[in-house]
């Protein structure tokens, strides 16, 4: 059981959701800046006050602070006592610089995060480029042989010409028969 399952005041928290703008978290979320409320119960946007003293926080003071990422609010802390107390402005200053601090935490594992996946994706593209580099020089090899015979014909078929026809061809043409075939780029002789 999760420690806050035997505390009534977070289970109450945790069921209880709130749009931007609504009790002390969602004033937070919604402005960015901390909040601090000296007595939840008569507090008019805190709507758990009607079961403060259910949750023990009756006649308590609260206080929040966000969780920022640069300008973004990613979370939203929230204290609770028993005890009523003015706004303590160094104590807020403190909890807003550590929820900046913690986001930086999560800046910096939803960078790795994001690395990672980048770093996935890139190996997986890496195994298909190299499959398919596998695949094009399998066909290369198998279209250079499958050529090679086509051309032994021809060089057969020329060598034919050139011997049968050798007393009626030109000089230039003797030249032209004289010079060897030479394979396409890539194929054998």
């Amino acid at each position: 059981m999760p420690p806050s399952a035997s505390r009534p005041s977070a289970r109450v928290t945790e069921a209880t959701p709130l749009a931007a703008g609504e009790g002390i978290g969602g004033r937070v979320l919604a402005d960015g800046a901390p909040v601090w409320l000296p007595d939840v119960t008569v507090e008019p946007n805190f709507p758990r006050a009607g079961m403060a003293a259910d949750i023990g926080v009756a006649g308590a003071f609260a206080f929040a602070f966000p969780i920022l990422i640069g300008t973004e609010v990613v979370g939203v802390m929230e204290f609770f006592t028993d005890q009523t107390a003015a706004p303590n402005a160094p104590l807020l200053e403190a909890m807003a610089q550590i929820g900046a601090q913690v986001g930086r935490v999560i800046e910096r594992q939803r960078a790795r995060d994001s690395d990672r996946r980048l770093n996935d994706a890139l190996m997986a593209r890496a195994a298909e480029l190299h499959s398919s580099n596998a695949d094009l020089e399998q066909f290369a090899l198998i279209a250079a042989h499958d050529l090679q015979a086509p051309l032994r014909e021809l060089r057969r078929l020329v060598d034919g010409v050139r011997e049968r026809e050798s007393d009626r061809l030109t000089e230039a043409g003797r030249e032209r028969f004289a010079a060897p075939a030479t394979p396409p780029h890539g194929c054998r002789s």
